[in-house]
């Protein structure tokens, strides 16, 4: 397998799902902009498991609500690179 910058950062990402599923609840009462960054990040990382179904089947997290991405490849198609290029740009951005 040879580890690329977008397959660790898939692999982060679905890691960082994994983790903020397993935990309880964020406390109520935390920083001002806590909630907006937690939702923020938990779109991110949907949408690497989005782009990744098999990294999401890899980590157990094709399940539930992601049950459809057990029947899905990536998209490696030039298209989805430019798209996925701009969305990044547009994270950086936010």
């Amino acid at each position: 397998m040879s580890l690329d910058r977008r397959s660790l950062l898939l692999t982060a990402a679905a890691g960082l799902v994994a983790a903020r599923t397993a935990t309880a609840a964020p406390k109520a009462g935390g920083a001002p902009g806590d909630a907006a960054l937690n939702r923020y990040f938990d779109q991110v990382c949907d949408r690497f498991l989005e782009n990744s179904p098999e990294t999401a089947t890899n980590l157990g997290l094709d399940t539930g609500r992601r049950a459809g991405l057990k029947a899905r490849l990536s998209d490696a198609s030039m298209t989805h690179v430019l798209e996925d290029r701009a969305w990044c740009r547009q994270g950086l951005t936010r």
